[in-house]
């Protein structure tokens, strides 16, 4: 891969490697080597910018988390080393609520989370993150009622808001896809997903497997 350490066969390979260092090696100051100076990192309540936030997220979550693992059940690639590669990562992370941080004080519960990291790789680096977590499914395992968490969040913020997340670099996109094929999509998902009549379910359950499984929010599982 252009631009990428030799050690690195694929950006599967590198997404992987570098996950282990950061996380299960705990060698958070390999941030510094992997994460561009100016990364933009968007999750749904925040927009960073630069390496500083990266670092002191990871290190507030692994003190309330502090044996939290990264297993990655699967990634998904495309791109490629001229315009730059985007993965999809997928991971379910074991942890103990040990310490305090944004959940609270330490409940001694044992959590297990579903987290999807996108990034945007170019030179040995990512430069692009969007990452979203169950948050919801963290607060159930520890004793908490989700809406109350969100509540308590927003009361010490004083209101939601979030800067705009800066352009990705080419051809990737922060943005919602306005092309007739992606509102084709999203016309698809939202009958599948808008509660109706019962009646209807199974036309609007049609394009799934029947034996489908899926991880949904609140650390659900739906079968079938």
């Amino acid at each position: 891969m252009k631009g990428f350490d030799a050690e690195f066969r694929d950006l599967d390979h590198y997404i992987r490697v570098i996950t282990d260092r950061i996380w299960e090696g705990r060698r958070i100051d390999d941030i510094h080597y992997y994460y561009s100076d100016d990364c933009a990192v968007e999750t749904p309540s925040s927009v960073s910018i630069g390496l500083q936030p990266v670092i002191d997220g990871t290190r507030a979550t692994l003190a309330a988390f502090p044996d939290r693992r990264l297993l990655a059940e699967d990634i998904i690639i495309s791109g490629d080393e001229d315009s730059g590669f985007l993965s999809s990562h997928r991971i379910l992370s074991p942890m103990t609520h040990v310490g305090t941080g944004a959940f609270g004080p330490p409940s001694g519960k044992g959590v297990l989370v579903r987290t999807i990291a996108d990034c945007v790789c170019v030179n040995n680096r990512i430069v692009h993150e969007w990452l979203v977590r169950d948050q919801a499914a963290i607060a159930r395992q520890i004793g908490l009622n989700e809406r109350d968490l969100a509540q308590r969040w927003l009361n010490e913020r004083g209101r939601f808001s979030k800067p705009a997340m800066p352009a990705a670099p080419a051809p990737y996109v922060s943005f919602i896809d306005q092309s007739e094929l992606a509102q084709t999509y999203a016309a698809l998902y939202q009958r599948l997903w808008t509660r109706g009549d019962a009646s209807n379910l199974t036309s609007r359950w049609h394009s799934f497997h029947e034996g489908v499984i899926a991880a949904t929010p609140g650390g659900e599982t739906q079968v079938g």
